[in-house]
């Protein structure tokens, strides 16, 4: 009896630890492949930047999204080679965040240092040449996600944003 207790507590625990790790690697994978099918629904392309409309409670569609704010993204594809960013300074509070795919955020930057943003984005393994001034960041996925937010309460400030995007670059090296 003891023996069919022990065997069947080892299959237990066996079981419990395999499902965690797998729960533990397949989520964030599973939750920035759905967040970015939802951004190239609303229209995102791939390695460019896409300016998400003002946030309002009818059109929110990721939860606590903030409608002071601007939102832009960039789906990174490093299939073809690294990516090269550029977000110029914003006169208020501003941020880009890259997230790998696996939803590490991997970089962290803000946007009111009166000087712009100036990276490339790499995959682990991939050679290129990295212009002088830029600086590079690594992602350990082939996909991952930028994103921009720049306060922006009003009409006139989220107009102002929406300038910066325009002038910002996404794009293959």
């Amino acid at each position: 009896m003891i023996r069919i207790l022990a065997v069947a507590l080892s299959v237990f625990l066996i079981s419990l630890v395999f499902s965690h790790v797998v729960l533990v690697r397949i989520t964030p994978n599973l939750m920035v492949q759905i967040a970015s099918s939802r951004l190239a629904d609303l229209g995102a392309p791939e390695n460019a930047w896409y300016r998400a409309p003002r946030i309002t409670a009818a059109n929110a569609a990721v939860v606590r999204a903030s409608p002071d704010l601007s939102y832009a993204a960039c789906l990174l594809n490093l299939d073809a080679g690294p990516v090269r960013l550029q977000v110029p300074a914003w006169q208020n509070y501003g941020s880009l965040s890259i997230f790998d795919g696996d939803t590490t955020n991997v970089y962290v930057g803000r946007l009111d240092e009166r000087k712009t943003i100036d990276l490339v984005v790499f995959q682990r393994g991939q050679t290129f040449e990295l212009p002088a001034g830029v600086k590079a960041v690594e992602l350990s996925t082939k996909r991952g996600v930028a994103l921009t937010r720049h306060i922006a309460p009003t009409q006139e400030l989220f107009d102002r944003a929406s300038a910066v995007i325009e002038a910002s670059r996404c794009e293959r090296l």
